[in-house]
């Protein structure tokens, strides 16, 4: 159980529900906000014994994480929700994350600094939100859009280009997969866009030795432009990377396409 945003927020059988107060007198909300991802919610509650949570005040965001016995890191999952709105469960973003075993965490505000630990059962403490390594491996992330059908999902679109903008906190890679069509079967499908956005060997303080050959006055790119390739009735635009780069988010996305005639 814990305070996000005015709101609490605890793991009920059936999902993650809020404890809010409402417009009437004496009266207060109660509602599942997990309902958007009830079967993800459901599979996470059903493969675990024991849970925690933690919040990250910066981020306005409510992790609770699982905990079973005999569990590998790798097959071990989490929920992480983030807080758009002022209060309410409307403005809840969801995501899934895969590889903490965390038998307890806790966060802590100090001196304008919130440490986030948590452990399990190796004897470990170990910390988040610090650096951009996973325990000194590759993070894998993925992302990917709703399929959007572009005005009429019954009009055949032709993708021409993609621009698309970034916020990097440094040095980063990832790929974009076009899907079309929902990917369901004998639908052709474009190959993915590997995108980098150093335009040189950049330097980073605290991470780059003085005197090596990256430059510190180097930019790095935040608007990628790249030419594509696809057909298709409804899009959907899927983000993969899996390595140490520093976070890195994503602002706006614009496509510039052709409309063919109906038939």
């Amino acid at each position: 159980m814990q305070e996000i945003g005015g709101d609490v927020m605890f793991l009920a059988p059936d999902g993650l529900r809020l404890l809010s107060a409402t417009e009437r007198l004496g009266d207060f909300g109660l509602s599942v906000v997990s309902k958007p991802i009830q079967e993800e919610a459901t599979s996470f509650i059903s493969s675990h014994t024991s849970f925690t949570s933690v919040v990250i005040r910066k981020k306005s965001q409510y992790r609770i994480l699982g905990y079973k016995t005999n569990l590998t890191n790798r097959s071990s999952k989490g929920i992480l929700g983030t807080q758009f709105s002022g209060q309410g469960g409307e403005g809840m973003a969801w995501a899934e994350v895969q590889g903490i075993n965390a038998h307890v965490a806790d966060s802590r505000f100090y001196l304008g600094r919130e440490t986030v630990v948590f452990s399990n059962d190796d004897g470990y403490l170990y910390s988040m939100e610090n650096g951009s390594s996973f325990d000194g491996g590759n993070v894998e992330t993925s992302f990917a859009t709703p399929y959007l059908p572009i005005s009429d999902p019954r009009v055949r679109k032709t993708f021409y280009k993609m621009l698309l903008y970034t916020d990097p906190r440094g040095s980063v890679s990832f790929d974009i997969s076009l899907k079309l069509d929902f990917d369901q079967k004998n639908s052709v499908q474009p190959t993915k866009i590997d995108f980098s956005n150093q335009t040189g060997q950049v330097a980073f303080f605290g991470s780059t030795t003085f005197g090596s050959s990256a430059v510190y006055s180097s930019k790095l790119l935040t608007l990628f432009e790249s030419q594509m390739i696809g057909t298709g009735y409804v899009v959907s635009l899927q983000f993969t990377s899996d390595s140490t780069d520093p976070p890195f988010s994503l602002d706006a996305i614009t496509l510039e396409y052709g409309t063919n005639t109906r038939r």
